[in-house]
């Protein structure tokens, strides 16, 4: 009886020591739109700092985010970590206006975006396979956009912001390392500064949000270990 009982108590031991406590994972965002004004892209291809308008001709809106991460795992509910968040974005614009010139050009802005941040996450239903969170964060950017007219630069614009935010998320186990998640983003308020290079204008910027619509998914994978 006494080793039968030191036996099960060395298991026990064992596999206590391997539960993961660490988590590393990344998620990507990639978002097209043609023909259209980019409501919908307002984030990066935000156009601080410019107006712009187009008329019936052609227009093209990409961007991509990648977005690394790696957390703490507290409790089964609850999780803290630390992420980076790299976007890119092109917006072109054929035979448009840009205010105040009354001219017709062909207009492109090209941005690129890195923040850097924490976050917490808590698990609502932590015992089931799929499960749903909430994930709040703040985050500081720096924000780069230089726009060109018919292929020469005309602008480049710089911002440095904070953005305090919510998103909502669901989280599938694959199995006891690997995760599936899938995340919207939801509530969140902006607070910063742009500036144009090279020009004595600059100006603050706030706004506060909420953000549901399926250009703001995030696909995602998650290691424990």
């Amino acid at each position: 009886m006494i080793v039968s009982y030191g036996f099960k108590a060395s298991i026990l031991a064992q596999e206590q020591s391997i539960m993961p406590n660490y988590l590393l994972g990344g998620s990507i965002n990639f978002f097209t739109q043609k023909n259209t004004y980019p409501l919908t892209g307002i984030g990066i291809i935000s156009g601080i700092g410019g107006i712009y308008s187009n008329r019936t001709n052609d227009t093209k809106n990409l961007s991509f985010s990648f977005s690394p991460y790696f957390g703490k795992i507290i409790s089964e509910k609850w999780l803290a970590g630390l992420l980076v968040d790299f976007r890119i974005g092109k917006y072109e614009a054929a035979n448009t206006i840009v205010f105040p010139q009354g001219n017709l050009v062909d207009f492109e802005r090209n941005s690129k975006q890195i923040g850097f941040g924490i976050f917490g996450r808590y698990i609502l239903n932590p015992s089931n396979m799929l499960k749903l969170y909430l994930q709040p964060s703040i985050q500081y950017y720096l924000l780069n956009e230089k726009e060109k007219q018919n292929t020469i630069e005309t602008e480049e614009e710089k911002a440095n912001y904070i953005e305090i935010g919510s998103q909502v998320g669901v989280l599938y186990m694959i199995n006891g390392f690997f995760n599936a998640t899938m995340r919207i983003g939801g509530l969140n308020y902006i607070n910063g500064n742009w500036k144009i290079v090279g020009k004595d204008t600059e100006n603050d910027f706030s706004s506060f949000n909420s953000n549901f619509n399926v250009a703001n998914i995030y696909f995602g994978l998650e290691y424990k270990f």
